[in-house]
């Protein structure tokens, strides 16, 4: 198993009733894969333009994108990256 205390938190945010990841999919995915029940997080403190990226978690949600299980099968080849 990976080492927790090398593996670097995940930034989230919580707005209204949301809470998500704002980077470190890929990291979350791998935690999962690993068998992680829990992964390390801090709270996101950057300004950034909020409402944009909730475009971004909505539009997620219309593909039914909830959770890192959801990129499974959505995972681009390094040469379709």
């Amino acid at each position: 198993m990976a080492n927790v205390e090398i593996f670097p938190p995940v930034p989230i945010k919580k707005i209204g009733n949301r809470i998500f990841f704002t980077d470190g999919h890929t990291r979350a995915y791998l935690a999962y894969v690993l068998g992680w029940q829990e992964l390390p997080v801090i709270w996101d403190e950057d300004e950034l333009d909020w409402e944009a990226y909730l475009f971004c978690v909505k539009t997620a949600e219309e593909r039914d994108i909830w959770t890192v299980v959801d990129l499974a099968e959505r995972i681009l080849s390094g040469k379709d990256y």
